[in-house]
């Protein structure tokens, strides 16, 4: 008599304790007490085995299809913040009132999503096909194909960086699917390597969608659980509008990482001070279309970024030269705020509009020389203040002639000790009868 493995979904002989090809162990418990027992039956066509992969919003199974013959991967929609199971049981329950609405919200995007990709999916070769989807348990279930890969962050691992153009040929099927994708208008939200996979044919492919995560957490949303350091764009940690461009900006972190073997600094940490290298600076072999290609769809502010897929498409492959598109920032300019942020400052800046962070001089130093008697004022907007205070230092003045004034709320670039604007305009020549 034969026994279905729940590990790999082999046959074996079933008076065996172990699996003898993944030796995986018959009778297994659920890999923790909210999943699905092994030998769960959904559907009254899939028997689930083993968990794949598990995140904050969704458990990923590996299953049999008694009606295909062949093995599947099950997602179910289980957003732990917001529901739970019993041990050995399979209907999910969910917490009450405002818990309950994102939990549904969630879910009604999960399967919305899920049939756009059904529907999708089946001719791109840059995502895994996603086949159908049930709902039950109080819950929803979407079936993809199961493919036997290996992660692309490992491989990125394992070889340390790989050549560009082995980079972007691997890479090139994966975002034109994502341009059909978004002319469909669905956006991933949470691209990066450990959820892109090479199959054994050295295919690389897509697997998990994200747009249900960004429902599912509402307007109460955690930042961490929908964010990757590195790869996700700022506009996801804000409330700003999210658009292809959030995904091209992940794609673009992808590719960098790849071919550098670095992952980019995080979009919060650029915005406030972007010190990201080229890959020419950290010694890769690109042309210079591709690299400004690269560059452009990594700009922080989404205004200057690449906007779809094929733009990006065009300018790796472009035969004219294609510039690197420079973020402009305003001194004026306080950012994008969060609504939270906004109702924050209309109420403080009654008190404290007059409150900016100003740099001024007070006298120089009796010891100079009369050449030295004028100084030329640099731009200090978004410098470290201790910074502005040793290049004032080294412009002659003393300490005591540098004066900092309150630190203003109404400009995000004031935080964290930075410089939001400067009274004196840069290129003044200030002599020792100015303050």
């Amino acid at each position: 008599m034969m026994h279905r493995c729940m590990g790999c979904m082999a046959e074996y002989n079933s008076e065996l304790a172990v699996c003898p090809y993944c030796n995986y162990q018959k009778d297994s418990k659920a890999a923790q007490p909210y999943c699905l027992v092994p030998e769960t039956v959904l559907d009254r066509k899939y028997i689930v085995g083993r968990v794949l992969s598990e995140d904050a919003f969704a458990i990923s199974y590996l299953a049999w299809d008694f009606e295909m013959n062949t093995s599947v991967v099950i997602k179910e929609y289980f957003p732990k913040e917001l529901s739970s199971r019993m041990p050995g049981q399979t209907e999910v329950s969910f917490y009450d009132g405002e818990k309950a609405k994102q939990y549904e919200s969630g879910l009604m995007a999960f399967v919305e999503e899920t049939n756009h990709l059904v529907r999708i999916t089946q001719n791109l070769d840059g995502v895994a096909k996603v086949l159908s989807i049930f709902v039950e348990n109080s819950t929803a279930y979407a079936v993809s194909e199961h493919l036997e890969t290996v992660s692309f962050k490992d491989i990125i691992s394992m070889e340390g960086r790989l050549p560009w153009q082995d980079a972007v040929a691997l890479m090139m099927p994966l975002i034109q699917s994502l341009e059909t994708i978004h002319s469909n208008g669905l956006i991933n939200y949470g691209i990066t390597p450990d959820k892109i996979v090479m199959t054994r044919d050295r295919k690389i492919k897509l697997l998990d969608f994200g747009g249900s995560r960004f429902e599912t957490v509402g307007s109460n949303k955690n930042i961490s659980l929908i964010t990757d350091e590195g790869f996700s764009a700022v506009e996801l940690y804000r409330d700003d509008e999210i658009t292809p461009a959030s995904d091209v900006y992940s794609v673009a972190a992808t590719l960098y990482y790849a071919v550098t073997g670095v992952i980019p600094p995080s979009a919060i940490d650029r915005s406030n001070n972007d010190k990201i290298k080229t890959p020419s600076q950290l010694g890769v072999e690109i042309t210079p279309n591709a690299e400004n290609a690269i560059m452009n769809a990594l700009n922080v502010n989404s205004a200057y970024r690449t906007q779809s897929c094929g733009e990006l498409i065009d300018q790796l492959f472009s035969e004219d030269v294609v510039e690197r598109v420079a973020e402009v920032k305003k001194k004026s300019d306080s950012g994008r705020w969060s609504k939270k942020a906004k109702i924050a400052v209309s109420v403080i800046a009654l008190v404290v509009v007059a409150a900016i962070a100003t740099i001024f001089i007070a006298k120089f130093s009796p010891q100079n020389t009369e050449e030295e008697m004028f100084a030329e004022i640099p731009d200090f907007i978004e410098m470290e203040y201790e910074e502005a205070v040793d290049t004032m230092k080294e412009l002659g003045f003393r300490e005591d002639q540098i004066v900092k004034s309150g630190t203003s709320p109404v400009s995000d670039k004031a935080f964290d000790g930075k410089i939001a604007e400067q009274d004196i305009v840069v290129g003044t020549k200030v002599n020792e009868d100015e303050k």
